[in-house]
């Protein structure tokens, strides 16, 4: 037994010290929170997803590395969502950049959704939220749903 493991040869890949200390973080960034708010004409202001209003949604965004530049934010139907439940008014937003640990929203350029005044009451709506950077190889997805209420 100890004879095949002297005569096995251990290849060590070599340290890029460089590298190690000179590490160019990229940005990551993820969706933490959301906000609903329906405070628009005809709305009736009880912060809930109502039949046959038109809501605003709002994201915060939080990037845990490096610096990002130009982050935005889209929103759409989720892939076998019925289009007759809801209406992507605005569909996305720009977010702005966000340094190091740090988090931002889309507070001041919120998406706009119309609910379907005949929508059943309490059907889950399911969206997509999709984020992404100026240069980013990838876009971040996040499944979101939203309750309505027809009461």
């Amino acid at each position: 037994m100890w004879g095949n493991f002297i005569n096995t040869t251990l290849k060590f890949s070599p340290i890029k010290l460089y590298d190690a200390l000179h590490v160019r973080p990229k940005p990551v960034i993820n969706l933490v929170s959301d906000t609903i708010i329906d405070t628009l004409a005809g709305d009736n202001r009880n912060g809930l997803v109502d039949a046959g209003e038109t809501i605003q949604l709002w994201f915060k965004v939080r990037n845990t590395w490096g610096q990002s530049d130009s982050i935005y934010f889209g929103l759409r139907l989720g892939e076998f969502e019925d289009t007759t439940t809801a209406q992507v008014l605005k569909g996305t937003a720009f977010v702005g950049s966000i340094s190091s640990y740090a988090t931002r929203s889309n507070e001041r350029n919120p998406f706009v959704i119309h609910i379907n005044p005949k929508i059943v009451n309490n059907r889950d709506i399911v969206l997509e939220g999709l984020l992404w950077y100026k240069g980013s190889p990838d876009t971040v997805k996040q499944k979101i749903v939203l309750t309505a209420n027809h009461g």
